[in-house]
């Protein structure tokens, strides 16, 4: 296929992906995210730090995390917090009843989030239950949603091991790179960070809707949404960084710059999974739902994408 070609195609699955993407109505689904991850992600944050605790000391895993957090939103404000806040929840009586029931708590509010996910990604699939939720399918929700979770700290070791090795290595690439050693650290961990995150966003497209979807239109879907957040936090970084939102809100300024980032990159999200049905379809991948959920089609819907469709406009196949 010649370039032209496949300009085309990339430019009709893009306007195809914003018209999935806009009829459903992404600022509810944003604002959904956004708002309860102001609940979430304290509980989420605490498990992480109890499962990598494990492997590291827990303190550091907590600085470590919130550093994290912090560098992601751009926002140095609200450390403070977002550490009190840690250490009033993980003050679990030590008694074994009520550790048991703390910690069903905290699992039950952080995986509520990947639900809330989870129903927006099945709106853009047009998926929706067959009937009222089984105990088996609820409990096997929570269960894939905790299993996020902690791939999501497994991708955070991975994070640390790279940096370890950078680190390790820089010595040596500064004396045989000499003026160019600190730019390769920069590149490296910027390509494993993408990788990263496209990691999760694969995994995310393929386990947390009730479809059944191959890998191949799930890796292009989630390399085309990292390119997209890796770009849109950069410029949200900088619009927050330069709002000066600290003086005005004040303490709370962390909260609402926490649910301007997650309501952003929400959007972001959402639209890399039309992306990601637009592509599967154009593709003529086939797409299942799972035997509890079924289809439905919502009004003024258009003929979904096929090769044959793709044949008559001439554009052929892409990836």
């Amino acid at each position: 296929m010649q370039l032209r070609q496949k300009l085309k195609v990339v430019q009709f699955l893009l306007k195809d992906a914003f018209r999935e993407f806009r009829k459903n109505d992404p600022l509810r689904l944003g604002a959904s995210t956004a708002f309860f991850t102001t609940f979430a992600l304290p509980p989420i944050l605490v498990l992480l730090i109890n499962f990598l605790g494990l492997l590291y000391s827990s303190e550091i895993i907590s600085n470590r995390l919130i550093d994290q957090v912090q560098s992601l939103l751009g926002y140095r404000g609200g450390s403070g917090q977002l550490s009190k806040v840690l250490d009033n929840i993980q003050h679990i009586p030590p008694n074994g009843y009520y550790a048991t029931l703390g910690m069903l708590f905290l699992i039950f509010v952080a995986t509520t989030l990947f639900i809330v996910v989870k129903s927006s990604l099945n709106q853009l699939w047009n998926i929706r239950p067959r009937k009222s939720s089984t105990l088996r399918h609820i409990f096997k929700t929570r269960l894939i949603a905790l299993g996020l979770i902690i791939f999501t700290g497994v991708l955070f070791v991975v994070t640390l091991m790279a940096e370890s090795a950078f680190s390790y290595l820089g010595g040596t690439l500064f004396e045989a790179l000499p003026g160019r050693g600190l730019e390769v650290i920069r590149v490296g961990n910027a390509l494993v960070s993408y990788a990263i995150v496209t990691a999760w966003f694969a995994i995310t497209f393929k386990y947390l809707p009730d479809i059944r979807i191959p890998w191949r239109p799930v890796w292009v879907g989630a390399f085309f949404t990292s390119m997209l957040f890796t770009f849109g936090k950069l410029v949200l970084g900088r619009l927050l960084l330069h709002s000066n939102l600290g003086p005005i809100y004040g303490p709370s300024a962390f909260v609402l710059i926490l649910m301007l980032f997650v309501f952003y990159s929400a959007m972001l999200m959402f639209y890399g999974a039309s992306f990601t049905k637009s592509y599967a379809h154009y593709a003529a991948f086939k797409i299942r739902p799972k035997a509890f959920v079924l289809r439905y089609r919502p009004r003024g819907q258009k003929v979904p994408i096929t090769p044959k469709y793709a044949a008559k406009q001439n554009q052929g196949t892409i990836f």
